[in-house]
């Protein structure tokens, strides 16, 4: 039994040989590609040059923003089937020169298309933490919506109607974080922060996919639909305020990643809750806010005290959309990274070819906070950015 994936919309199946025909597309086998699941841990000397330019780039990032300045990397819809699996080697070895500390996985590390079992997913999940092992505690690794939707293989056109339990997410995804003592992790796993004390940087991850539970309904399909359901609910919301950015000093500077956000054109039940909590913990002034959702499980009163505390915001920053896209909402910097998959669909504007630099992408942020500036040096497709952010009041 080999696993195969349509090079078109990334249908994932297990068979002995490629189907005649893609179940979701339609294309004839010869879409197919046969996955090797082996560890990609050298690089193509194609990379080379590039590498060694975009490493000269991140330095002279890193000496304008001066010893204060903190960098990380990002990565995001690595969708791990289709990957070209260059990227492990590619990152250490960016972030390894360049002194990197953490670098944030965006979420949507798996794919399948909507019909592929619970033990492929786990099997892809396994397979990209072994390759990414020598990275793993640099790694904050935020859920996307493909990662706990399992698929229906009952019904070809319930695509993402099951769930990964959360007891199997934590084990598959969250559990690689208790081995290290620099993350304060939330009770259920799945958001949790990690301290850059040297630089004063709080890197936090949520999870916009926090399920009330995992119930099925009579015919095994999930009640929350963790592919579709976005929202925080009250218990995460309340750990953001009262833990998450009760920083050390107000000299902080706090760094958000979840997996969508403003800037990816989808709305997250309750993140006007986030966004005003980012606000008042800038500004250092109080928070209340009490909302109400068609999911009652959704409605939250959250409170919060930032007087006398609170610090710098920087960025909150996601993939999901597949492209780069740059959103500004309530004085808060909302970036969408283009995927680390080389996904070619007519609605991206860039079309991304294997065997070049333009199989992978993935930044290098660079924060300069005396400047309030983030330089963000792309590696493979897409262009360097620089931003500005918003200082505290």
């Amino acid at each position: 039994m080999s696993t195969y994936v349509c090079n078109k919309c990334f249908y994932v199946t297990e068979a002995d040989e490629a189907p005649e025909k893609c179940v979701v597309c339609g294309m004839d086998k010869t879409a197919f590609t046969k996955v090797l699941f082996s560890k990609m841990t050298y690089i193509p000397d194609y990379w080379h040059d590039h590498l060694e330019e975009k490493i000269e780039k991140i330095h002279e990032n890193q000496i304008k923003a001066g010893p204060r300045g903190a960098s990380f990397g990002f990565i995001t819809d690595i969708h791990w089937a289709p990957n070209r699996k260059f990227s492990s080697a590619l990152l250490e070895k960016v972030m390894n020169e360049c002194a990197v500390p953490y670098f944030y996985n965006g979420g949507d590390t798996v794919s399948g298309a909507g019909i592929c079992s619970a033990k492929t997913i786990i099997r892809d999940l396994v397979s990209f933490s072994n390759t990414f092992s020598r990275l793993e505690s640099r790694m904050l690794w935020a859920m996307g919506n493909h990662d706990p939707a399992y698929y229906d293989v009952k019904e070809g056109t319930a695509y993402y109607s099951q769930n990964l339990t959360h007891d199997e997410l934590y084990e598959y995804m969250f559990r690689y974080n208790t081995k290290y003592p620099d993350r304060t992790m939330s009770p259920d796993g799945t958001y949790f922060f990690a301290d850059d004390k040297h630089h004063k940087v709080r890197h936090i991850v949520l999870n916009p996919y926090d399920t009330p539970n995992d119930d099925t309904l009579p015919d095994g399909k999930a009640v929350f639909n963790k592919f579709t359901t976005l929202g925080c609910r009250q218990a995460q919301l309340q750990w953001f305020a009262d833990v998450a950015l009760d920083v050390p000093t107000s000299d902080w500077t706090v760094v958000l990643c979840t997996h969508t956000c403003p800037s990816s054109g989808e709305y997250i039940r309750n993140q006007e809750i986030i966004l005003g909590l980012i606000k008042a913990f800038r500004e250092g002034t109080t928070f209340e806010l009490a909302t109400s959702h068609e999911i009652s499980e959704y409605n939250a009163h959250i409170t919060a005290d930032f007087r006398g505390r609170g610090g710098e915001f920087a960025v909150w920053v996601t993939g999901h959309t597949h492209e780069d896209r740059v959103k500004v909402v309530d004085d808060v910097l909302c970036l969408s990274v283009l995927s680390d998959w080389n996904h070619q669909h007519a609605r991206l504007p860039m079309q991304r070819t294997n065997g070049t630099i333009n199989e992978h992408a993935f930044d290098i942020f660079t924060i300069d906070p005396a400047n309030h500036k983030i330089y963000a040096t792309r590696i493979g497709a897409g262009e360097d950015r620089e931003f500005d952010y918003v200082a505290k009041k």
